[in-house]
């Protein structure tokens, strides 16, 4: 299992290596899965140490959320002030569905 964790984050570090030698806009993890995915299109299936994990991983997949909802929860006046909190604010305002000027009552929700 710790080879089939050192592939997944071999495969991230090159990903990520590539987004920043080429100087790309898509995130370095995203390239990596890319190239893992070829490479299993190209073998014509997961190792099964690899299935093993990606399982083990999936199934705590809820618990990698929890980090990025402490901080949201953390700094939410921040985010607030920034205008990133209120998905109606800024200068950019959501399109009238209704067209009637009606505020869409599923935004408040």
């Amino acid at each position: 299992m710790l080879a089939s964790l050192a592939l997944l984050l071999g495969y991230q570090l090159v990903g990520e290596v590539v987004a920043r030698a080429l100087n790309l806009p898509i995130p370095g993890p995203v390239i990596g899965m890319l190239l893992l995915l070829l490479t299993l299109i190209i073998r014509g299936q997961a190792p099964e140490p690899l299935k093993r994990l990606s399982h083990e991983l999936l199934q705590h997949l809820a618990l990698l959320f929890v980090p990025a909802g402490v901080g949201i929860i953390a700094h939410f006046q921040l985010l607030q002030a920034e205008d990133v909190a209120d998905p109606r604010a800024g200068d950019q305002p959501y399109p009238d569905p209704g067209g009637d000027g009606a505020v869409d009552e599923g935004l408040d929700r």
